[in-house]
């Protein structure tokens, strides 16, 4: 991680638990992202999540289930000037960490949202 001290540091938070078929998709869309810290948070899988966000290099944590747990764990070691919360199975729109950058430049927004959407498979899109 280059850290670019110019540039608002983004934290991406993912609480993950049994991800293991869709986050190396996640993460792999997440990582190509100016001054970036991922902070994956397991809540206890029992499959390969943990060993595949490993394997790309992300910091992987644990904490004790329930997203709301795993969020605030994230949040309380995040060292991000902004800090984005995904689900281990969503996609963002590229360039996302320039949408989010610009959008938190107006002095009068504070925090914002993507407008998601499933499509007929139940993937995110």
């Amino acid at each position: 991680m280059v850290i670019n001290k110019t540039i608002a540091l983004l934290s991406v938070i993912i609480p993950v638990l049994n991800e293991a078929a869709n986050i190396e998709a996640t993460l792999r869309q997440v990582i190509g992202a100016e001054n970036l810290e991922i902070i994956v948070v397991d809540g206890g899988s029992r499959d390969n999540t943990v060993e595949l966000a490993q394997a790309l290099g992300v910091k992987v944590i644990t904490s004790s289930p329930g997203r709301a747990t795993q969020m605030n764990t994230g949040a309380a070691i995040a060292t991000g000037d902004i800090l984005l919360f995904l689900h281990g199975d969503s996609l963002l729109p590229v360039a996302y960490d320039k949408l989010i950058r610009t959008s938190l430049a107006s002095p009068d927004i504070i925090a914002g949202a993507f407008y998601l959407r499933i499509d007929e498979q139940g993937i995110f899109i």
